[in-house]
């Protein structure tokens, strides 16, 4: 895993299992994404347990079951198992709880009739707003519930990390520490109330923003510690909660097949994930059809890499490009992580487009680390991605649509 802390701000304290404990430190991890899920949300805490030191950490890891195959949006809401498993996977004691769906998951799946999208609407409004004081409305509260009567039944767990999001299930947390004493870390993939790329619209927005930054303070205020990606996130969320952190950046496996030149027929660039509102995608598209029509003789193809699983950011890519343009894109399905290492391994060209705001690393430029393919990053967010970038010689930074055409 890929750790940056040569030079940790003033308020980063790392955990020291080996002397909480003589012998190996039982520590549970609670994430409700784990694999086989083929969510990038899985890979954070399942690389932990893969790289940690035995001699330290007895691992065990509390997830919800995901044997159900992941191909579209609609397909995280189905229902997954029956029973509880427990089984061993590299090293860690695994168990996954059975996920039953609620009322609004079981509307997603269903028949889409004309009145379902606003009561799933409703539905999901409700569950934001009071599933903090009813934890059962909550899709995580199985996974959190089984967590915690395992700590009940194990008192030598000597850490809990939480894992999120969903945020929903720090409450499992704050009460691990309230009932049972129990110490526990916050661990943040993405940063909750203080999120600047979701924009607040609307006074029920703002309203719930606030009521998620208190609630934020009351849950996470009784963690040992938080961490997450980014110095930058660390910050804001140390100074919400009032609890020391460190920065655990996310990471890529190192040990690899041998790397194969690519031999396409186009010149491929490729996104691999999702997409988000909050990226220049229109911009991109600009620079790229002008590059395009610099260079007609060029055979150009660009390839969205598991995009087909979010339909919306697909009609978003169409409507940016006129008809003509549309043979040049490929839109694929979620497919596994060795197959899609292997399609990033093959692209001439891997894009990775920041989103505006400074302390976001974006899972997806640790995979094209692994990769070995020249990355060209666009725009310039002058933080960690350009740090990333230059650092690792991996590829190019793009400022404005014109440099960006330029190096296309």
């Amino acid at each position: 895993m890929v750790d940056k802390s040569e030079n940790p701000p003033p308020h980063v304290k790392t955990p020291n299992f080996t002397a909480m404990n003589s012998g190996p430190a039982k520590v549970v991890f609670l994430t409700y994404f784990y694999p086989p899920c083929s969510l990038t949300a899985a890979n954070r805490v399942s690389g932990w347990v893969k790289h940690l030191n035995r001699e330290e950490v007895e691992p065990v890891v509390i997830t919800r079951n995901w044997e159900q195959p992941i191909g579209r949006e609609r397909d995280v809401a189905l229902p997954s198992g029956t029973t509880v498993e427990i089984k061993m996977e590299n090293g860690a004691e695994v168990h996954t709880v059975p996920f039953k769906p609620l009322w609004r998951d079981r509307l997603i799946t269903g028949p889409q009739y004309f009145f379902v999208a606003p009561l799933r609407r409703l539905l999901s409004m409700m569950e934001r707003w009071l599933g903090r004081w009813i934890p059962s409305l909550n899709p995580s509260h199985q996974v959190g519930e089984y967590a915690l009567d395992y700590l009940r039944q194990h008192p030598e767990v000597r850490l809990l990390v939480v894992s999120g999001n969903p945020f929903q299930l720090y409450y499992y947390g704050w009460r691990a520490q309230r009932e049972l004493g129990v110490s526990w870390v916050a661990d943040y993939r993405d940063d909750w109330s203080t999120n600047l790329l979701v924009p607040i619209q609307g006074w029920f927005a703002r309203w719930m923003r606030n009521l998620d930054r208190r609630t934020e303070q009351r849950w996470v205020g009784s963690a040992a510690a938080i961490c997450s990606v980014s110095e930058e996130y660390v910050e804001r969320i140390s100074t919400l909660t009032g609890r020391p952190g460190f920065t655990v950046m996310n990471g890529f496996n190192a040990i690899l097949k041998a790397e194969t030149p690519p031999h396409n027929k186009e010149f491929t660039l490729l996104y691999s994930g999702s997409l988000y509102w909050a990226q220049p995608l229109e911009s991109f598209l600009q620079a790229w059809q002008e590059a395009v029509a610099a260079f007609p003789e060029v055979p150009w193809k660009l390839v969205f890499l598991g995009l087909s699983y979010s339909p919306s950011q697909v009609e978003r890519v169409k409507q940016a490009l006129p008809r003509e343009m549309w043979s040049r894109v490929e839109f694929s399905p979620r497919i596994p992580v060795e197959q899609a290492l292997e399609r990033t391994r093959q692209a001439d060209v891997l894009l990775m487009l920041t989103y505006r705001q400074q302390g976001i690393p974006s899972s997806k430029l640790f995979d094209y680390l692994a990769a070995g393919r020249p990355v060209l990053a666009y725009p310039n967010d002058k933080d960690i991605i350009e740090r990333i970038v230059l650092q690792t010689r991996i590829g190019s930074i793009a400022d404005n649509e014109i440099t960006l055409k330029n190096q296309l």
